[in-house]
């Protein structure tokens, strides 16, 4: 008797529901956080606000992204929705560097994200006077 078991509908939505998001550690200004992978919904909101025919809402693509992905080491978003403009407000050069590296961690290869991170719009706000983030240097990938 062979076993070909297959599984149903059930064991396969199980399995599907088990799946977690992948997140890399990071610092960020001198202190641990995580990157964490979006969602489905989440990556489709990012694609419609980049592709968005209003140029307001295209540049609050890779701020967005850094918004729905940087948390606390439990898991707790650093940034609410409503708090998209002080994320925006973040020097250009540090959003966009975590852009691709949140790109990169959903799945696109590293041409791909560096491209869509080259495509994307200067993040709208002030001229990165403001460092409390720190700049793109403060940014580390941990090993």
């Amino acid at each position: 008797m062979s076993n070909n078991h297959q599984p149903s509908a059930k064991e396969i939505k199980e399995a599907l529901l088990a799946e977690t998001v992948r997140r890399e550690p990071m610092t960020v200004a001198g202190k641990q956080a995580y990157l964490h992978g979006l969602s489905s919904f989440e990556m489709e909101h990012f694609r419609a606000l980049a592709n968005s025919d209003d140029p307001a809402e295209r540049a609050k693509a890779p701020a967005k992204l850094v918004q729905m992905s940087l948390r606390a080491a439990d898991g707790t978003p650093v940034f609410t929705a409503k708090e998209i403009a002080i994320v925006a407000a973040r020097p250009d050069s540090l959003i966009v560097e975590l852009a691709a590296k949140i790109l990169r961690l959903n799945g696109y290869g590293f041409e791909a994200a560096e491209a869509i991170a080259k495509n994307l719009p200067a993040t709208p706000g002030d001229s990165g006077s403001s460092d409390s983030l720190g700049t793109k240097d403060a940014v580390q990938q941990n090993s």
